[in-house]
């Protein structure tokens, strides 16, 4: 208790010094944040600022990691805890930005490798292509964000299990995620097979992690469409992100962050 305490109290010392000025245009070029309303937005700030000032940040090959590409990474996963009771992803203790796609060791071959946008592992790292995290703040309705996708896992491997269930508060609670996860698994699987359009990235079918992954993407780029054709997975999603972003008023014409 005590270290929290200090921790949070150097927080709070941290956040009273005002983020240089270069940094709000950033923020301000990213959709989803323009579709927050001005308290979200201000708690998003913060919490972007502590994830970058906290976490480990590591360039991965020839990339000039700067504080703008810090930014547009951290912002998206600040977004998943905007209104979670969260310690700032606490075991999540370094991030690796690659330039662009980077290479992974095949699970069943080692021999082969893996063609990979992002890995969210056990040891707390997250490993990113920025590439592919920028394409993820430029396009905020197609359904894919890479850094959705990692801070999600991180989210489920908070009971140091990657099972599509992340920490609830309750036995009932636990028990509705599950049935309601479940059937829309099995549900995607189904449409998989039988080469069904989805909402849901058919990547989800790999396993209930990939599924929860997936479903996250879905919640914060595709809500209308989620809601629609999955309305109790909306509902459990929104239950727990505590966010509605099919009410967001999203700007018209959005204007994708530069590079």
């Amino acid at each position: 208790m005590i270290f929290s305490w200090f921790r949070n109290r150097r927080r709070q010392k941290f956040l009273k010094i005002p983020m240089p000025e270069t940094w709000l245009p950033v923020f301000q070029e990213l959709n989803f944040f323009n579709s927050l309303n001005a308290a979200d937005q201000a708690d998003l700030i913060d919490i972007t600022r502590i994830l970058i000032e906290e976490k480990n940040w590591f360039p991965c090959l020839d990339l000039d990691l700067t504080d703008k590409i810090k930014i547009i990474i951290a912002a998206q996963a600040a977004l998943l805890i905007l209104r979670l009771d969260h310690d700032y992803y606490h075991r999540t203790s370094s991030i690796y930005v690659y330039p662009t796609d980077f290479y992974t060791p095949h699970p069943e071959d080692s021999e082969k490798q893996l063609h990979t946008l992002g890995l969210a592992t056990s040891d707390g790292s997250v490993i990113l292509s920025y590439t592919a995290s920028h394409a993820g703040a430029d396009n905020d309705r197609d359904g894919h964000n890479v850094v959705f996708h990692e801070f999600a896992h991180r989210l489920d491997m908070a009971d140091n299990w990657v099972d599509g269930t992340p920490l609830l508060p309750d036995k009932e609670t636990f028990n509705t995620w599950v049935r309601v996860m479940t059937e829309h698994y099995d549900q995607l699987k189904a449409d998989f097979q039988s080469r069904r359009r989805t909402v849901l990235d058919p990547y989800g079918t790999q396993d209930p992690g990939e599924f929860f992954a997936v479903a996250t993407e879905a919640f914060f780029e595709k809500p209308k469409q989620l809601h629609k054709k999955h309305t109790s997975l909306y509902r459990i999603l929104q239950d727990f992100y505590r966010q509605d972003p099919a009410n967001w008023h999203r700007p018209k014409n959005p204007t994708p962050p530069t590079r």
